[in-house]
């Protein structure tokens, strides 16, 4: 039987003797923050030095005339080294119709599962997506712009240290396979965050409406 009146946790602020909103913000929150990212989620790597977007594919009057599909090429630049992925945008074929915010996501399926109309470049065992899971339709009517990149196009999800060394952590140098400074989680949050880099070249995009 489980401990019904289990011993409570202590209390993380009292461990660091938090007392106001200037001790948490300069002593405690940055303590915190290195001890999650050293024992857990990684550390977030710097943005490179350059990064080149090219676009690849472009289809118009999609999702019941209601999206524009364009496939970019991603290229990031660090110290002489290079790595390479796709973006896969949608935004409202209706230029005059205006936008709500922009989403910058990650996907699990690939970007060809993304894509669930007709036209795709891709075979239908590429497209291993969920219906439903991407209503780009009910986005676009409403207004939103939707970037999104595979996951594993920025770090295969897999525990082997090349896992690591063949994702974008390559970008920043050999990299050790069992350093725990660089996970899945931080080479993903990477993803996000150079996602939000690209949206913010288009001109379309608010900079600050992006979920």
């Amino acid at each position: 039987m489980p401990d019904r009146n289990p011993t409570p946790l202590p209390s993380i602020l009292k461990h660091f003797k938090v007392d106001n909103a200037f001790d948490w913000y300069n002593t405690a929150r940055p303590r915190i923050l290195k001890m999650l990212a050293e024992n857990e989620y990684g550390y977030i790597p710097p943005r490179p030095e350059a990064m080149k977007c090219e676009l690849l594919r472009e289809v118009r009057n999609l999702a019941g005339g209601t999206a524009r599909r364009r496939e970019y090429g991603i290229t990031l630049y660090n110290a002489g080294r290079k790595y390479c992925f796709e973006i896969l945008l949608y935004s409202p074929e209706d230029a005059a119709k205006p936008i709500l915010a922009s989403v910058a996501a990650l996907n699990f399926c690939g970007n060809a599962g993304v894509m669930e109309e007709d036209g795709t470049p891709f075979n239908e065992n590429e497209r291993k997506g969920k219906p439903g899971r991407w209503p780009i339709k009910q986005l676009m009517e409403s207004g939103f712009i939707v970037a999104t990149a595979a996951r594993s196009d920025i770090y295969f999800d897999d525990t082997a240290p090349e896992s690591r060394k063949n994702s974008i952590f390559g970008l920043f140098g050999d990299i050790d396979g069992n350093d725990r400074h660089f996970t899945a989680i931080s080479a993903w949050a990477f993803g996000y965050r150079t996602i939000c880099d690209f949206l913010l070249t288009l001109p379309e995009v608010d900079p600050k409406r992006i979920w």
